[in-house]
């Protein structure tokens, strides 16, 4: 799969292959490994410990821990990146519906902003 292709996470969600990135993998282990933490049928509790502290990804440890809750994790992780690319352009229209009433069709242009290089490559 092309990194450089922003097609890659739709095409990631049809053949059950990993969307691009080299960090996406480490981010849902450690995530897996947080939301199962106290399971006993894991023996996590000795070998780590969660440090809730500020970091750049904090908010994206937190829904997936709860996102876990009703789906596997590679599912969560999914539905996450989804929401990612959903969240862009529903911002916008928000955004233009306030300032410029009846115009709400410019928050199309939103979409290019969604298919950022960064995002498909893994680098954000």
């Amino acid at each position: 799969m092309d990194a450089a292709d922003p097609r890659s996470l739709a095409r990631a969600d049809l053949d059950g292959a990993l969307p691009a990135g080299r960090r996406y993998p480490n981010h849902l282990a450690s995530v897996f490994v947080l939301a199962h933490l106290k399971d006993p049928s894991f023996h996590f509790s000795g070998f780590y410990a969660a440090d809730w502290n500020p970091s750049p990804y904090l908010a994206m440890d937190v829904i997936l821990v709860g996102l876990q809750r009703f789906m596997p994790i590679e599912i969560a992780g999914r539905v996450l990146l989804s929401l990612c690319v959903l969240a862009v352009p529903a911002a916008a229209w928000f955004f233009v519906r306030r300032a410029n009433p009846g115009e709400q069709s410019l928050a199309l242009w939103s979409l290019a902003i969604t298919q950022n290089l960064y995002f498909f490559s893994g680098e954000c």
